[in-house]
């Protein structure tokens, strides 16, 4: 909490560089809170220098935790490959964390996540639960899909449709030229 208001400058003059030293001093301790705020200063350079690599790794401890917007942060930490090594399915798991324990714009790259995937109805649950929470890009995604999911399915017919006539035509052509003239080669033997 002293770090906090060093950070805010709540109650005491504010100053970034005496926050971190208390957001340290509670992070090594094992509280969530400051692990988390202590990685938001290393990525932002509030009273240090910035440094990725140290927000990633406050954050993950953060996460692990059940921090949930350290899950977040290390989540896009893993799908940017931003001082971590890239791992969708890394990114995947923190923000399904997140998810769960109602983070909208986790719920929503989950969602995302799944779309990729193909996984079009776990996609619309995520999408469905980050809009209910107002959050934007999944509402405007359910708005965009209310329009265009029966223009898509049509397409998605015809599309089929012009795939398998070429496919029928050819299946004839090779029926009529190979398989019946080999039937009509034996009759006349």
């Amino acid at each position: 909490y002293l770090g906090w208001c060093y950070n805010t400058g709540k109650g005491v003059q504010q100053d970034n560089i005496e926050a971190v030293k208390w957001y340290k001093l509670a992070a090594e301790q094992g509280l969530a809170k400051a692990q988390y705020n202590l990685g938001c200063c290393f990525a932002n350079g509030y009273g240090v220098n910035p440094d990725y690599t140290e927000a990633a790794r406050w954050w993950e401890m953060a996460a692990e935790r059940g921090h949930t917007d350290a899950q977040y942060n290390i989540g896009l930490c893993y799908y940017q490959g931003r001082s971590v090594e890239q791992s969708y399915a890394d990114a995947a798991k923190w923000w399904k964390k997140a998810a769960e324990q109602g983070h909208a714009d986790a719920q929503y790259n989950l969602g995302m996540c799944y779309l990729k995937s193909l996984k079009y109805k776990e996609a619309m649950i995520w999408f469905e639960k980050a809009a209910e929470q107002e959050q934007t890009l999944a509402k405007n995604f359910l708005e965009i899909n209310k329009i265009y999911k029966p223009m898509l399915t049509i397409s998605l017919y015809f599309i089929g449709f012009l795939i398998i006539i070429p496919i029928i035509v050819t299946l004839v052509i090779i029926y009529f030229f190979v398989i019946k003239k080999k039937r009509h080669n034996k009759i006349q033997i």
